[in-house]
């Protein structure tokens, strides 16, 4: 039997502290798990919750959260909620995932706590690369919206509710039903028509809610649902330079590419929107670095190791290391010594050499980094294969740097 929502103390092995809020699927509870002590965030199906309710979920809806629970399970990103656990308990259904401690971008949409530009696109910038993360798992959020969008208290973006996320493969073979799914004012043209989707049409929502974090305003208008999605299918959103007269005409752009009507003239993929972020994120700190530092953070940026850093975490990166250029030959760690920095290789090629093996390093690699932190010596040697670039970071800087470095 179901327990009614005011009387809910328990559910599976997690102890309810509070109610957190709710979504269109569920009610979120803040909860600990007791047997290692860490604080969740439990996600109960609502229609357990009902006071009173003692009659199970339908199969086909039990079905659906559950969905949501295996489709979250299998992303693992720092810009996207984990998922830890789900479950049935008393013909509740549950979903224990990441307690992130901050606030949904639907905070920051409010006239008076609009954030500054720069912030609101490294957000958006953040987000790019949990979505291209998601769409080349082949799937289609649904249902990017501020709401469904945290940022933690040290700055971290997190995408999170995966309800309404779609299979890209079963809807290009038609084995998942067209049906009109999102939320009405996030919704792309296709998805308010009930058409096929792809990464796309989350492009055009994320671009939706940008244009909503520098401006406080929706960009289609309409006094009913109904005409709000008549205005996204077949109108024209209010120019941004209505609210921003002085936006930079590159963004007014990012932002015109991405609530293109037709999906074919939109970004293809959201690594693409945040590729074209990133100068514009970068430009407003351009009097901070010299040229040959903000060369550095290409270099940085082009490894699959800080993809998804942000940018002023890049920033910290280049406060806390040094950049060498070791020759063919050159040792570049030698063995038996302590040594108070490790590396990562930005170009070239060098081999970790031990007197039973040795190993290639390639590009985006990092190596010495026990020894370093732990003050200890090394037990082999690194030597350059080819002109090799790399990253030496000072153990005890690392250790002072923010948490998100680390």
């Amino acid at each position: 039997m179901s327990q009614p929502l005011d009387k809910i103390e328990n559910i599976g092995r997690y102890k309810i502290i509070s109610r957190l809020g709710e979504g269109g699927m569920g009610v979120v509870f803040k909860a600990v798990d007791p047997i290692i002590d860490r604080v969740v965030a439990i996600k109960v199906a609502k229609k357990f919750m009902g006071k009173g309710q003692t009659e199970s979920l339908a199969a086909v809806d039990k079905n659906r959260f559950l969905c949501e629970a295996r489709t979250a399970g299998s992303l693992v990103h720092p810009n996207i909620v984990l998922t830890y656990d789900a479950g049935i308990e008393n013909d509740q259904v549950y979903i224990a995932q990441e307690y992130v401690d901050g606030e949904t971008l639907a905070v920051n949409i409010r006239e008076g706590r609009l954030l500054p530009i720069k912030k609101s696109l490294e957000i958006i910038y953040n987000t790019c690369y949990a979505l291209d993360y998601i769409h080349q798992k082949g799937l289609v959020h649904r249902d990017i919206k501020p709401s469904n969008i945290m940022v933690n208290q040290l700055g971290q973006v997190k995408l999170m509710d995966f309800g309404l996320a779609g299979d890209l493969e079963a809807m290009l073979k038609g084995v998942e039903r067209k049906e009109i799914v999102g939320t009405v004012g996030y919704m792309s043209p296709e998805q308010a028509s009930g058409e096929m989707l792809d990464a796309r049409s989350d492009i055009f929502s994320l671009g939706l809610v940008l244009y909503e974090l520098l401006t406080g305003q929706k960009a289609f208008k309409g006094e009913t649902p109904y005409q709000m999605m008549y205005q996204i299918v077949y109108g024209d959103f209010t120019p941004i330079e209505t609210y921003l007269p002085d936006i930079l005409l590159n963004l007014k752009g990012i932002i015109q590419t991405c609530l293109c009507r037709e999906k074919e003239f939109r970004y293809p993929r959201a690594g693409d929107l945040a590729e074209d972020l990133l100068p514009i994120i970068r430009g407003s700190d351009s009097a901070v670095f010299d040229k040959r530092d903000q060369e550095k953070l290409e270099l940085l940026k082009r490894l699959d190791f800080f993809k998804h850093f942000q940018y002023s975490d890049l920033q910290e990166v280049l406060k806390i290391s040094t950049f060498h250029t070791y020759q063919r030959g050159e040792v570049i760690a030698e063995e038996a010594i302590v040594d108070n920095n490790f590396y990562l290789i930005v170009s070239g090629r060098a081999k970790v050499v031990t007197d039973s093996e040795e190993k290639n390093l390639i590009p985006g690699e990092v190596f010495g980094e026990s020894a370093a932190l732990t003050n200890m010596k090394r037990v082999s040697k690194v030597v350059a294969q080819t002109e090799t670039v790399a990253v030496v970071i000072n153990a005890s800087l690392f250790v002072n740097a923010s948490e998100p470095i680390h």
